[in-house]
């Protein structure tokens, strides 16, 4: 069995590729994050398993019982012993345990894996993950992506420097983790796509997916546009429920109030603007990242800076 890992990274359309395109493809078995049952996988074992890999420290982590479970459910799930299975979990690529623990242990299970990942412009993908924070904070928030802030995008990056050794900031260096990866698997096993080319390109990032995942001819037609960034008004009201949750006021708002509400808030839109990095944010991650960014960009062969990547 050829086993495919995408191993993220979060707000990289990773929703839409987990959703929309790994599922139907032809000839490949997707055994990867879902939506669409209780078990964020396939089945109660698969998902446990996956989530010792993720979160489980050394202590606990049972590499056997793992192994055990989870080829027992790939087995269950693609019982052709050359078909080709996918996994998807951008959590593998969190920033509350330990990265090169997670890929070592992916590579103990899976020594002839494909990697997968798929990649952001660091300056976006900083203010893509603090307002994603934003609308899920005060509600159902994903630990593994940080702690959310109802005050403000600079606080939120002062946060962040607090305890650099489990910083989202740090995770951004791309050339490292990649390097650490390639160490493992090979660099003939590891691939990075662009998600600017998804944006601006999309067939032809279908395309140089489906040559890594070896299924040609992957539709665009398959492709919906998901998790959308909130608007600058409906960002403001997501801060002020965070505030009024953090505060002990919980409280769900009924549809019949909440549709109404939105079109108010979408009205509203020029009178507010979506917070980003000031200037002086963006000169110094610029100046953070872009030395990796020179590294990786040789490395991978694609022009980063073409693409917006501090270089």
């Amino acid at each position: 069995m050829q086993v495919y890992i995408h191993v993220g990274y979060p707000k990289n359309a990773s929703t839409m590729l987990q959703t929309d395109i790994f599922p139907n493809l032809p000839g490949l078995v997707y055994c990867g994050r879902r939506y669409d049952s209780a078990n964020a996988f396939a089945n109660e074992v698969l998902d446990s398993a996956i989530r010792s890999i993720s979160f489980e420290d050394s202590i606990r982590y049972d590499a056997g019982k793992v192994k055990t479970q989870i080829m027992g459910a790939l087995n269950e799930m693609v019982p052709d012993a050359d078909g080709k299975a996918l996994i998807s979990w951008e959590a593998f690529m969190h920033n509350v345990a330990d990265r090169g623990l997670i890929a070592a242990r992916l590579k103990d299970l899976f020594p002839d894996a494909k990697i997968l990942f798929v990649i952001r412009n660091q300056l976006d993908s900083i203010e893509s993950m603090y307002h994603f924070l934003v609308a899920q904070g005060g509600g159902n928030i994903n630990p593994a992506y940080g702690r959310p802030s109802v005050r403000s995008l600079k606080a939120w990056l002062s946060d962040q420097e607090d305890f650099v050794y489990r910083s989202y900031l740090e995770t951004l260096q791309y050339d490292e983790i990649y390097s650490f990866y390639v160490k493992l698997f090979t660099a003939e096993n590891v691939r990075i796509l662009l998600f600017e080319d998804l944006k601006n390109s999309p067939q032809a990032f279908l395309d140089e997916l489906g040559d890594f995942l070896a299924v040609p001819n992957i539709p665009i037609a398959l492709m919906q546009k998901r998790n959308s960034r909130s608007s600058p008004a409906m960002s403001q009201a997501f801060k002020f429920r965070n505030m009024l949750r953090n505060n002990g006021l919980t409280f769900a708002v009924p549809k019949f109030i909440s549709a109404p509400a939105k079109k108010i808030l979408a009205s509203l839109n020029r009178y507010s603007t979506l917070e980003k990095l000031t200037h002086a944010e963006r000169e110094s991650f610029s100046t953070r990242y872009k030395q990796g960014n020179l590294k990786l960009q040789k490395e991978i062969r694609k022009n980063l800076g073409e693409r917006g990547y501090p270089v």
